[in-house]
């Protein structure tokens, strides 16, 4: 039976198991990133200018605190890309259907919307904000994509001489999910509240609030947002730091660095990806294989020489022009010349004789084909380094031969 101390090791390295595994678990785990997003593409401001409005209320004129909250909002919002509109209804007395239009469906500009809510100067006449949503949706129809229709009132007596449920039902049908509506009270009418609500409700996605409750920047900062911000998971698949929807190369690898696009780095700029590159550094004119590294062409010279002999044949004298032009075409390449003898005869003069044949070779690459001999050198090395048998004939006369590898890297 294992001992106390044991079966605690036991235990302990169970529970580094279960770490590690939870650990590589949570590492897998793909990223999200919550993004700040548009969620309306227009908005229209309906304004009450009753009579009503131009009662007190907490020591201001109702039509003022409305207009100061449309005023406060306009320079609280960012620089969006959204069109806006504005329209008020109420200040024409004895005219039950007043309602005109302050600014037409146009791109969003905070200069424009300002000077258009200022010219609403005075309060006065009934309340037919059923119109005024009526035209509201007229004035929307031009609009494309979501729409949010912003209604300030005090919400006092608008269905004495109309029906602004009924109105709002009617845009709600014609826009369906494109619109929600946003009821804002200034004042704190009972009957009005739940007129306000009751809108809130047939536009589904919006909801009602008053005024007094959107007193400072930070509120109106909360207020906006809901209205016309969303906040949206973006995934990031293979946890490169870079959002699938602007990644162009998904799935990299863990721990391989990206570039903004999500791209694995390449800073050689040689087509192949850093954390595949196996010769890092290569120049941009170079082409490369797969795995990044020059591309190499070879040029092997190999001329036999009879027993005792270094003059060159001229069966090889094709072959030798083919080594020059090749690295007259290449200026970078130099190459050694070896020089090589069967095991006929002394070390000594072997060791002569071989070098005598890589200087044949070397002569005539100077001489007949114009290569500088600075970049030929010569070497010979006797019978040391036979490529086939020396028992044999045809072996004595492979290893009677001048043997030279020229390489170049291949350019673009």
């Amino acid at each position: 039976m294992p001992s106390i101390k044991n079966r605690m090791l036991l235990y302990l390295l169970a529970a580094l198991l279960l770490t590690g595994t939870s650990m590589q678990q949570a590492q897998a785990q793909p990223r999200e990133t919550v993004k700040r997003i548009l969620k309306t593409d227009n908005f229209m401001v309906l304004i009450d200018s009753s009579s009503s409005m131009d009662e007190s209320y907490m020591g201001s004129q109702k039509l003022g605190l409305a207009k100061d909250f449309v005023s406060r909002m306009n320079q609280t919002l960012p620089d969006i890309k959204i069109n806006s509109a504005m329209r008020k209804f109420g200040a024409e007395k004895c005219i039950f259907d007043s309602t005109s239009s302050l600014l037409g469906l146009a791109p969003y500009a905070k200069k424009t919307y300002e000077d258009a809510l200022q010219t609403v100067k005075e309060a006065g006449g009934f309340s037919p904000m059923a119109v005024g949503i009526n035209a509201s949706t007229d004035d929307l129809k031009a609009a494309q994509g979501k729409m949010a229709m912003i209604i300030v009132s005090d919400w006092d007596e608008t269905g004495f001489i109309n029906n602004p449920v009924a109105a709002a039902e009617a845009m709600k049908r014609q826009y369906g999910d494109r619109i929600c509506i946003y009821p804002v009270m200034v004042g704190k009418d009972l009957d009005g509240m739940k007129l306000m609500e009751k809108i809130a409700t047939v536009g589904q996605c919006g909801f009602a609030t008053q005024a007094e409750k959107i007193a400072s920047q930070q509120d109106m900062s909360q207020f906006i947002d809901k209205v016309f911000f969303t906040n949206t998971v973006i995934p990031d698949s293979d946890n490169d730091g870079v959002n699938d929807s602007l990644d162009k190369c998904p799935g990299t690898p863990a721990g391989v660095s990206v570039n903004s696009d999500g791209c694995p780095l390449d800073s050689d700029k040689d087509g192949v990806y850093d954390y595949l590159d196996k010769c890092p550094g290569t120049p941009t004119d170079v082409r490369v294989d797969k795995d990044g590294c020059p591309i190499q062409k070879i040029i092997k010279l190999n001329v036999e020489f009879d027993t005792a002999k270094f003059d060159v044949k001229d069966k090889y004298r094709e072959e030798i022009k083919v080594a020059a032009d090749y690295m007259q075409k290449n200026p970078q390449t130099n190459v050694v010349i070896e020089g090589h003898t069967d095991n006929v005869g002394s070390e000594e003069s072997n060791a002569k004789l071989s070098e005598s044949r890589a200087n044949s070779v070397k002569e005539y690459l100077i001489t007949k084909l114009g290569v500088s001999k600075d970049r030929l050198k010569s070497v010979g090395y006797g019978s040391k380094k036979p490529v086939a048998s020396n028992d044999t004939v045809e072996g004595k006369q492979k290893n009677r031969r001048v043997q030279a590898v020229i390489t170049a890297i291949v350019k673009k």
